[in-house]
């Protein structure tokens, strides 16, 4: 017999997979579809965290088999796994109180594991290289911008140097194409992990949260990796090569990681020592993002927080 408990989580099942079909409708037809990596975990996670894995299951097979009648297959079983996988996994999390750290690298690397496996789906079932699609991609966008310069009466060294932009591009996009999914990855881990946070919250449950971006800290190891990453890119001039690409892409990933490093260290430093308004130090951050030398000075920063511990020597002054 079903008790009163159970077909209350059925209700909010059904009714929360019929929201993830709605949201998973608007991706496929609208512009939103950049979105759908944010939005459409959202629903399982709820049903995660409310109900229990055998309502969690039941509402992912629903969901999933009324996703394919709707649009087309390959959207249907991408998009529908990509919201299982990461809403299930993201539910458990928050509902077993994992920390927020935790739980969102457990979501980076659910994330990336899909794109490589959307990436093969593409290429075994459609035959379709994505890589060498984006390059035509980039090629096709830099063509017509430098049609537009000629028509415009450009002066041919502007045009020149648009070519040469395109050349670098071109030789260089796929080396770096690694090191842009675990970027991606992290990012969109991390919007998962604050969105859903905040609406579990509004549900009244108590979130293990990241910590306040000033507060932020990374283990000393990314250090070590831009440090070797460097050396092995002076003496590996072949980018294409294995170690060539493993360098250029481990030297990209923990530069942006110092980067932030520095940048949660100085609004920490303007914050707290300095007593600076929010609005202040976002203005000051943003100068030290966009100046090459000042972002060279952040990562610097970085470092020596890691390896020195400087937030904390300056605490106890």
């Amino acid at each position: 017999m079903t008790g009163p408990d159970n077909t209350k989580n059925i209700a909010e099942g059904a009714i929360l997979t019929a929201l993830f079909l709605v949201l998973a409708i608007l991706t496929y037809y609208t512009p939103l579809f950049i979105l759908s990596f944010v939005i459409l975990p959202t629903p399982y996670v709820v049903i995660m965290v409310r109900t229990n894995f055998k309502i969690f299951l039941m509402a992912a097979i629903v969901g999933l088999a009324a996703l394919f009648t709707i649009v087309d297959p390959v959207f249907a079983l991408s998009m529908g796994i990509t919201a299982l996988l990461i809403g299930g996994g993201l539910g458990y999390a928050f509902k077993a109180g994992w920390k927020a750290s935790t739980a969102m690298v457990m979501a980076t690397v659910a994330i990336l594991a899909i794109f490589l496996a959307f990436f093969g789906l593409i290429q075994l079932v459609l035959d379709i290289d994505l890589f060498q699609e984006m390059l035509v991609t980039f090629e096709g966008a830099f063509k017509s911008q430098i049609e537009i310069l000629e028509m415009m009466g450009a002066p041919e060294s502007q045009i020149e140097e648009l070519q040469d932009v395109k050349e670098i591009i071109r030789e260089n996009v796929v080396i770096f194409i690694p090191a842009s999914l675990v970027a991606v990855s992290i990012i969109l881990a991390y919007l998962q992990n604050l969105i859903n946070g905040k609406i579990l919250e509004k549900l009244g449950y108590v979130i293990t949260k990241l910590p306040n971006f000033r507060d932020w800290r990374f283990p000393p190891f990314f250090t070590w990796f831009y440090i070797i990453s460097a050396f092995m890119l002076l003496f590996q001039l072949d980018l294409h090569g294995y170690w060539g690409m493993l360098a250029a892409n481990l030297f990209l990933i923990s530069n942006y990681i110092l980067l932030i490093h520095g940048l949660a260290f100085a609004y920490w430093f303007l914050n707290e020592k300095k007593g600076f308004s929010n609005i202040l130090i976002i203005v000051i951050l943003i100068i030290g993002l966009v100046m090459p030398i000042l972002n060279m000075l952040l990562v610097l920063i970085g470092i020596i927080d890691q390896l020195l511990n400087l937030r904390v020597k300056l605490e106890k002054q």
